[in-house]
């Protein structure tokens, strides 16, 4: 993320590029993304957000299958229960859900500062690094 914003920040569509994953993609298409980062840079950096995947479902985490409910009593002594069950589970797990960002939303302003722009990125691991992509 440090670099994205490095490169954006310095108007340095190169620099950008550097972070890019190039790996079989035609001239063609090299210039069509090249262009792409040449327009992202030239907007003013807001943000750049990790896109995490979608949470796994609590009985994913905790090893509990949903049960029938029958009322707000119910409800709240069973998630007490299933949460003092996971206890350990979620200690021997490191905690919740900690899996590495799937993506990079970079948030900008257009050239009039006003409004809002959003480009997201896919975050693709190659040869032990991460790369942008798409």
């Amino acid at each position: 993320m440090f670099e994205v914003s490095l490169a954006i920040d310095a108007r340095d569509a190169n620099h950008l590029a550097s972070v890019y994953h190039w790996a079989g993609m035609s001239g063609r298409s090299a210039n069509a993304v090249m262009d792409r980062l040449g327009r992202l840079v030239r907007r003013p950096l807001v943000d750049v957000v990790p896109v995490m995947a979608q949470p796994l479902a609590r009985h994913a985490v905790l090893g509990d299958e949903p049960a029938p409910r029958s009322g707000p009593s119910d409800d709240q002594d069973s998630d007490a229960a299933a949460l003092a069950a996971g206890a350990t589970r979620y200690a021997s797990h490191g905690g919740f859900d900690r899996r590495p960002p799937v993506g990079l939303r970079i948030v900008q302003t257009t050239d009039d500062g006003i409004t809002p722009s959003e480009t997201s990125f896919q975050l693709h691991e190659h040869f032990g690094c991460v790369w942008l992509r798409g």
